[in-house]
């Protein structure tokens, strides 16, 4: 047999040089599939992209002084209350328009007619003297509790807009709370914690005058986890409040995982879910389950699930929201 001719071997060379590059191709985006879900499964990483704490905006750091994010003078109260295991927690409370119209305090009313800018010890002096009337206010208009979702602080503009929206447009107080590792809060972040945290906040509204029946619990986002939380332990108890509204919610967290996608269109742990080990591989991973799912038949009173396409904080896949809907729907019937 006459041995290949050099022509012959040359046509070759082009295709194996191909299939030599695929490969490697191949191997390189098996290597990086590999490495994003074991950094998926690592609990430090779930922590970092669960509560995302470390992501903040340069300036979010001058709680003390509301007015900064655009919050009128004296209608803000900056605060520390302690939960119920020793962590302090950042918290805002604001007045509803109504009854911050009505303060007596000389400065605030001076702000009020003019608008005119004052200093800062002015404004100082406005919320020290603001803060003795909570009380009488939580008494006088209803309070939404809001948790927030993760990443930011209580002072992050979309949320800013969301307490000035509900205190002019509805005339209620709204008391935010910052989770333990947001913000100035102390402490690091866990299931827990957080609900002790959302807790704490709840029971301060009480303590200071208001009626439970009068109380709104508000989450978003990660605050809805954390929102279910509250309101089975309040339903379990038989504590009667106003109602829950979830805004963008999920239904526990290993379903969205599942419903994850890199870059916002690669399916990450999905694929894995063929493979029969693999579904209890991950869940045993899971390090903060929130799991609303399963506290919805202990959740007493009313409750409102809202979610929209896309939030501008983040992204819920609507799957991860449909069983929510369906069970909180057989609950009631």
């Amino acid at each position: 047999m006459s041995a290949p001719s050099p022509v012959a071997k040359a046509q070759k060379r082009p295709s194996t040089v191909v299939v030599q590059r695929l490969q490697r191709v191949a191997v390189g985006l098996g290597l990086l599939y590999t490495g994003a879900v074991l950094l998926v499964l690592t609990p430090l990483i779930q922590t970092l992209v669960l509560y995302a704490t470390h992501i903040d905006v340069i300036g979010y750091s001058k709680f003390e002084h509301p007015e900064h994010y655009g919050l009128a003078p004296g209608k803000t109260i900056n605060m520390a209350l302690g939960s119920s295991d020793n962590v302090t927690l950042g918290a805002w409370f604001v007045f509803s328009d109504p009854f911050y119209r009505k303060l007596p305090h000389p400065h605030l009313q001076t702000y009020l007619h003019t608008r005119a800018p004052a200093p800062p010890t002015t404004y100082q002096s406005i919320q020290q003297a603001s803060k003795d009337f909570i009380p009488e206010a939580l008494k006088h208009n209803p309070t939404v509790l809001f948790l927030h979702g993760n990443s930011g602080t209580r002072a992050h503009h979309l949320r800013t807009d969301i307490y000035s929206g509900l205190t002019a447009r509805l005339g209620v107080n709204v008391f935010a709370i910052d989770y333990r590792g947001f913000g100035d809060s102390t402490g690091e972040p866990s299931v827990q914690g957080v609900g002790r945290d959302a807790r704490a906040g709840f029971d301060y509204l009480v303590q200071n005058g208001a009626n439970p029946e009068n109380i709104l619990i508000i989450g978003h986002s990660l605050g809805t986890a954390i929102a279910g939380l509250l309101a089975a332990e309040l339903g379990r108890e038989g504590v009667r409040f106003r109602g829950v509204v979830l805004m963008s919610p999920f239904s526990s967290v290993r379903t969205l995982m599942d419903q994850y996608h890199l870059f916002g269109f690669l399916p990450l742990l999905k694929p894995l879910s063929r493979i029969p080990f693999m579904p209890r591989v991950i869940t045993w991973s899971v390090k903060h389950n929130f799991d609303t799912l399963t506290l919805v038949p202990d959740i007493q009173s009313p409750a409102l699930i809202a979610h929209a396409g896309k939030e501008r904080l983040g992204y819920t896949p609507f799957p991860c929201i449909r069983p929510l809907r369906r069970l909180h729907r057989k609950s009631l019937s």
